[in-house]
């Protein structure tokens, strides 16, 4: 290398690859470290959306009747399209490690695939449309429909 005007000049041009490998010898890096960087990033990529999945405080509501029984569920799909309005990106289903519809109420966790060796819980809950009506034992109604006790002696 020939110093030209600040600038480092090969004495001998023998073609571009050549001219990187002098430039990386230089800097002391191997030779495929460009090459390793971007598979790294592409490896912290999915570790990064795993945490942010993760984070995610996400409620479902399910449509169900008076006595809590659900009209109908909640399917890999659905948990796909929320997840790409809540990441701002697609998530394809079939990552989504679903065994079957969930048709329960109350707090869920989903295992999702992103990357070999990478996968990511997700958690959310899912409510009832409507709360359950309870019955009040017939004891205490009999009594308010009495009226007030008189106290006799």
């Amino acid at each position: 290398m020939v110093d030209f005007g600040g600038w480092d000049m090969p004495v001998q041009y023998s073609g571009v690859l050549d001219e990187h490998q002098v430039k990386l010898r230089a800097r002391h890096l191997p030779g495929n470290s460009t090459l390793m960087m971007i598979r790294l990033k592409e490896v912290e990529r999915p570790g990064f959306s795993a945490r942010r999945i993760g984070k995610l405080k996400v409620t479902f509501i399910l449509h169900t009747g008076e006595t809590g029984k659900a009209f109908g569920s909640i399917t890999a799909n659905d948990l796909a399209e929320r997840l790409k309005q809540e990441l701002s990106r697609d998530i394809d289903r079939h990552l989504l490690v679903l065994e079957h519809p969930i048709k329960t109420t109350g707090e869920h966790e989903v295992p999702l695939k992103l990357h070999h060796g990478v996968t990511a819980k997700f958690k959310f809950n899912v409510k009832s449309s409507e709360e359950p009506k309870l019955e009040a034992p017939a004891e205490e109604s009999a009594d308010k429909s009495r009226g007030p006790r008189k106290h006799t002696k």
